[in-house]
């Protein structure tokens, strides 16, 4: 039996990579294209066909690159990323 549901923990912002454009740091891009690209189609390439994104920082642009896309995505938002673990980030997703 393969996922039709995967959970992306995307609130970071990733300061250590050090993005001078100030995206979230699952769209920056690594050989031209960005990593929550790559993962979305890494997952969807096994059957995965909903995404479910816990947002924080720019949660903005996530929901811009991920309207382009043909999967279905819900967006979670955890309004305290910057001073919580991945944990309370999953929890946001609960419902969904």
């Amino acid at each position: 039996m393969r996922p039709s549901v995967a959970v992306l923990l995307v609130a970071g912002s990733g300061t250590r990579l050090g993005d001078a454009a100030g995206r979230p740091k699952s769209l920056v891009e690594v050989a031209g294209r960005g990593m929550l690209f790559r993962a979305v189609d890494a997952l969807a390439s096994v059957g995965v066909e909903e995404f479910v994104l816990a947002t924080g920082f720019r949660e903005d642009l996530l929901k811009e690159a991920t309207d382009a896309l043909p999967q279905r995505f819900t967006l979670c938002r955890n309004d305290e990323y910057a001073s919580t673990q991945n944990a309370i980030s999953l929890l946001r997703c609960q419902e969904a």
